[in-house]
């Protein structure tokens, strides 16, 4: 069960809306999210009463780790890595 409250779901909203306007993905697939361009990654925490939300831009090696987790999890290994690597190596077309 997930609970949203109404400012962040308005919120979601507005960036659900706005990347469709501009064609971007929001995804949990690690083989939709290495066909990007960028890659996006968001926190959330909350802080007191507030609800904290980083967006943070992925270099190519914190690319690689994060389609790595989402492929195998928490715990991650070097075969997983590889793959995430070879992954994100063919939907570039390198």
């Amino acid at each position: 069960v997930v609970t949203i409250d109404t400012f962040e779901y308005d919120h979601m909203d507005r960036l659900v809306s706005q990347s469709q306007k501009t064609n971007d993905q929001i995804t949990h697939l690690a083989q939709v999210a290495s066909h990007g361009h960028n890659h996006l990654f968001i926190k959330k925490h909350t802080q007191g009463d507030s609800t904290i939300t980083e967006v943070t831009k992925l270099s190519n090696d914190e690319r690689v780790e994060e389609l790595a987790r989402m492929l195998g999890g928490k715990d991650l290994t070097e075969q997983t890595r590889k793959h995430a690597q070879e992954m994100l190596a063919v939907a570039q077309g390198k």
